[in-house]
């Protein structure tokens, strides 16, 4: 009787599992020119925005040394008043979160 029970929990838990939706995945943005488009036509709230980068980025469809690639970004996210609120390792790159600098 444990085993039919726990048998019976056991597919319940997979259902229930298997029925959740996943999050959407973050698009991941492979080139500096993309990233500081978004960044700068980005009207909303600081803390409703983040970005994901790829772990190569491009600048003029060549790949750049990445380090050189995200000041250049962050020279855009500096423009709007913001600073680096953490980021996210995700398959393929980062996601950043921001806030207003203060």
């Amino acid at each position: 009787m444990k085993k039919l029970i726990f048998g019976l929990l056991a597919v319940l838990m997979m259902v229930v599992f298997s029925c959740t939706p996943s999050p959407p995945k973050q698009e991941l943005l492979g080139s500096v020119e993309e990233a500081v488009k978004v960044i700068e036509a980005y009207k909303g709230d600081v803390a409703n925005f983040k970005i994901g980068l790829k772990s190569e980025l491009t600048l003029e469809n060549k790949v750049h040394p990445f380090y050189e690639s995200l000041s250049m970004i962050t020279n855009a996210v500096l423009k709007k008043g913001w600073t680096l609120n953490g980021n996210e390792e995700v398959s393929g790159g980062k996601v950043y979160f921001y806030k207003k600098k203060e």
